[in-house]
């Protein structure tokens, strides 16, 4: 059994190791687990069928996906809209 991932740990995936390093989004919750890697952007896994290893000190390190987590969280809380900005009408009788 895997141990308990929190958010903040890195990973990599035991099988698609071309996606590069991961970092857990959210801590695992019901058997469920989201991260994000820096080649293939956000997942979510099933623990029950996914496979993680988990990697620490300088194995883990990587200023690359540290940025693209940082802008990933900004880009959840601040979403940029898409195309033009819609009109905002206001009445004239108040």
């Amino acid at each position: 059994m895997q141990e308990k991932f929190k958010a903040g740990n890195r990973v990599k995936h035991a099988i698609k190791t071309e996606w590069g390093i991961g970092e857990v989004l959210a801590d695992e919750s019901g058997g469920r687990v989201k991260i994000f890697f820096e080649d293939v952007g956000a997942k979510e896994f099933d623990l029950g069928q996914a496979k993680f290893m988990s990697l620490s000190g300088e194995e883990g390190s990587s200023d690359y996906l540290t940025a693209l987590v940082k802008y990933y969280h900004a880009e959840i809380r601040h979403p940029v809209t898409v195309g033009r900005p819609r009109p905002v009408f206001m009445s004239f009788s108040q």
